[in-house]
């Protein structure tokens, strides 16, 4: 099972898809360092306003695939009517922060050489 911290990073990444905003002292808190190093606030701004464009907001529907308690994998349904994998991932730091973010789209394989602390593209 996710851990209660990786659920409301869920919670996050689903308000910043839905939404489609994020400032920068949200950016620090909710990133660690090992994503902020690969995924800068303008590169996850350019991406979430890309997939808002092409698929309308997307929410989280089911669980897919719990990897630890601190990294899982999501369903979000979206208002095209597509569907959406999402990875997230917490760093060992206290407070838990985001460490992975891939996107993808549902059924496609993540890249066998894809980082996983970088968002992955749609």
């Amino acid at each position: 099972q996710p851990t209660a911290a990786l659920e409301a990073a869920l919670k996050e990444v689903a308000s910043l898809l839905e939404l489609g905003n994020i400032n920068e002292p949200r950016y620090l808190e909710l990133f660690d360092d090992t994503f902020r190093r690969q995924v800068s606030l303008q590169d996850l701004r350019e991406l979430v306003t890309d997939l808002r464009a092409r698929r309308g907001g997307c929410s989280p529907d089911t669980l897919v695939e719990t990897l630890s308690p601190r990294h899982a994998r999501w369903r979000f349904g979206c208002r095209d009517k597509s569907s959406l994998t999402v990875e997230i991932g917490l760093g060992q730091a206290s407070p838990a922060r985001i460490s992975t973010l891939g996107m993808r789209p549902a059924g496609d394989a993540p890249p066998p050489d894809e980082p996983s602390s970088r968002c992955a593209g749609l």
